[in-house]
């Protein structure tokens, strides 16, 4: 049976588990070599260099395997794979980013690796924090077939339609974020984009881990930047859904306004926004739970899953719509070790220019 694909046919964001298949008209420029930089302290990764050898077509596209590998190219509109095209392999992919056409780069992450030493024959104790891994961002570079690393221990990261790379991830001050306009050769300093009141992990009623990690997109068209999370507020304190956009940049953001959840009666969390790619709509998925005390302990039928989206046409925002044709109980699932309830760490949407349409899926 062959492995599930995606499909990215315009500069913009992709969120698979699977392998991507990317369509992309590759321009005769000359590609930049990223360096490995980041807007945090650096975490340098060891990178995979080949040599050059990309083939130039009106149009190919690439499949990227996400546990890892070498990409294929595959000449458009008939699919005949080109072998060789592009030599080296990546290291396992979690999210596609975006292509930058004039440069040539294609932008993905990878987990940030952990560098933390253990003796030798010594029990490594698993992981059963609320924490969810952070990313590093790669740059492969279609012509060199060189990847770089170029920010490490971020979030979310997103490609203007200049070929800007922004990089987002939540921090003690807040939600951060550093931009990079050559490719990831440098980046500016960390500017603050807004304060973060973490929600609580678990929530109650549940036994499933959760974050504030922030999700973002760009506008395609007009390079607005999009940013959702979640943030406890509210009388009762509640998880509630938060988006600001910013017009120019990052350099100022708009006021955060609350798109899901209700005090008191919603919790909503693991938010992603996604920009159709004409700019014209912007949507934002998230799934929520019944509301519950200080207190409630975890156990079936005590949460109620739905997913819901916020619409934004013309720059009007247009009420939450319910997703979901049935609630889930999270008691349902579990970790490994069966000790809690598991949800996986994010929901993932995106959006198309055709019908106006998003369309969201579970981790």
């Amino acid at each position: 049976m062959a492995s599930p694909v995606a499909y990215l046919v315009r500069r913009g964001h992709l969120r698979t588990r699977y392998l991507v298949l990317i369509s992309l008209a590759l321009g005769g420029c000359r590609s930049r070599a990223p360096a490995a930089s980041s807007p945090q302290p650096p975490a340098k990764q060891a990178v995979s260099r080949a040599a050059a050898g990309a083939a130039r077509t009106a149009g190919v596209a690439i499949r990227i395997p996400t546990k890892g590998g070498a990409p294929r190219v595959y000449r458009l509109p008939t699919m005949v794979e080109v072998p060789t095209a592009i030599r080296g392999k990546l290291p396992p992919v979690t999210r596609v980013i975006g292509l930058d056409i004039e440069a040539e780069f294609l932008y993905v992450t990878t987990p940030t690796k952990d560098t933390t030493k253990t003796k030798k024959g010594a029990r490594v104790k698993k992981d059963t924090s609320t924490a969810t891994p952070k990313s590093d961002v790669l740059a492969l570079d279609l012509g060199s077939a060189r990847v770089d690393t170029v920010a490490s221990g971020i979030e979310q990261a997103a490609l203007g339609p200049d070929g800007t790379l922004y990089t987002i991830w939540d921090a003690r001050e807040g939600i951060m974020m550093a931009v990079s306009n050559d490719g990831g050769v440098s980046f500016s300093r960390p500017m603050p984009v807004a304060a973060v009141n973490d929600i609580p992990s678990p929530l109650p009623g549940s036994s499933f881990r959760d974050n504030s990690f922030p999700s973002a997109d760009v506008n395609q068209t007009t390079g607005a930047i999009y940013l959702v999370w979640a943030d406890e507020e509210g009388s009762p304190p509640t998880a509630l859904i938060k988006f600001t956009e910013s017009d120019n940049g990052g350099t100022t953001w708009s006021t955060p306004i609350t798109v899901g959840g209700r005090a008191g009666s919603f919790n909503a969390f693991f938010p992603s926004v996604a920009a159709s790619p004409d700019g014209t709509n912007v949507f934002i998925a998230w799934p929520a739970q019944t509301w519950q005390a200080n207190g409630t302990p975890a156990g079936a039928a005590v949460v109620s899953q739905f997913a819901a989206f916020q619409v934004r046409s013309h720059g009007t925002w247009q009420g939450a719509k319910l997703l979901s044709t049935a609630s889930g109980d999270p008691d349902g699932s579990s970790t490994n070790s069966l000790g809690a309830q598991f949800l996986g760490d994010y929901a993932t949407a995106v959006a198309n220019s055709a019908d106006g349409q998003m369309k969201a899926r579970p981790s």
